[in-house]
């Protein structure tokens, strides 16, 4: 039986991916075989698409994180079951495909009733946001935390993780974008039409995430309060320059002050744990993951060109009929 993945062809434009079709194998042990429903498409997507990221060569494959049903179970993996629903990360990151071969590690059980489009926003977006609040930066119910770069799919979950922690939000957005913090129920801040530095002149933060790393550091990281942190989190630009940036910005900060602390967020360990605390949120309704569109997964090329026309709010998530 073939199967239908979308692939880099080479190192370009949006209309680099292709659609090939390749046989379908059993898993081998440890492995499980998953059939795609949704796929999530990530900013890091199209960074890799367009450039020499990580050594890769083409033909490879994207996506980070998915939703759908197990289809086959390879020897000594005993934790899913076939016809299980289930969504998570695959470490192989070859998630635009029909079938996924994953390790179960890197997974968890969700509803039969959620929504598939939803539930492949857990594994990259809101467990980048749930590690980033609770296991980095140790927030507590009643603290200020500003989000730099809000309207994204990353950045609507901190929104919804932060609220649901008892945090009072702000976040930075373009114009039309907006109203759409406000609904979530941040504090907006326009960058476009304000001047972040003196917008938030007077506003302690006990925590800034920021996915953006640009011009805005400055302003941000100096409106922490005493021992309040920052973290860095994404791939806004390539590794090589993200790292260098990085440690001027953190010697730059540390020559002024002991008492902030500046960090860059890793996936962590127990994502399996975080993740199922993510599937328990969807499935009682204590998150809505907010989906920009639903594009078919043989045309993942006109989801990257969305993605990159800035025009997003939330995720764009490819479909799998």
């Amino acid at each position: 039986m073939k199967y239908r993945r979308v692939v880099v062809s080479a190192f370009g434009e949006p209309e680099v991916l292709k659609v090939v079709e390749e046989e379908l194998r059993q898993p081998s042990p440890g492995e499980v075989l998953v059939r795609v429903h949704a796929a999530g498409v990530a900013r890091a997507d199209c960074n890799r698409r367009s450039s020499d990221w990580f050594g890769q060569v083409p033909p490879f494959s994207l996506g980070y994180d998915f939703a759908g049903k197990v289809d086959a179970i390879g020897d000594g993996s005993t934790t899913f079951a076939v016809g299980q629903t289930v969504a998570g990360i695959n470490e192989n990151l070859n998630c635009y495909s029909e079938y996924i071969y994953v390790s179960p590690e890197w997974m968890v059980a969700i509803p039969d009733s959620a929504d598939p489009a939803q539930a492949a926003c857990l594994g990259l977006n809101y467990l980048v946001a749930l590690q980033c609040l609770h296991r980095v930066a140790n927030v507590r119910a009643g603290q200020r935390m500003l989000v730099l770069g809000a309207s994204g799919g990353v950045g609507t979950a901190f929104i919804e993780l932060g609220k649901l922690a008892g945090l009072e939000v702000y976040g930075t957005a373009a114009t039309t974008k907006i109203d759409l913090i406000r609904e979530l129920g941040a504090i907006p801040i326009d960058y476009q039409r304000e001047s972040l530095e003196q917008r938030i002149k007077d506003i302690p933060f006990d925590v800034v995430f920021d996915g953006l790393f640009d011009k805005y550091f400055e302003p941000a990281y100096h409106r922490l309060r005493a021992n309040g942190k920052y973290v860095v989190f994404g791939f806004a630009v390539l590794p090589s320059e993200y790292e260098r940036l990085f440690e001027t910005s953190r010697a730059r900060s540390l020559t002024r002050t002991h008492s902030r602390d500046i960090t860059q967020y890793n996936i962590l360990e127990p994502y399996t744990q975080d993740l199922s605390r993510l599937a328990t949120y969807l499935a009682t309704g204590k998150i809505d993951p907010l989906v920009h569109d639903r594009i078919p997964l043989l045309e993942a090329s006109r989801a990257h060109k969305l993605l990159e026309s800035g025009a997003v709010t939330g995720k764009i998530v490819l479909i799998c009929e």
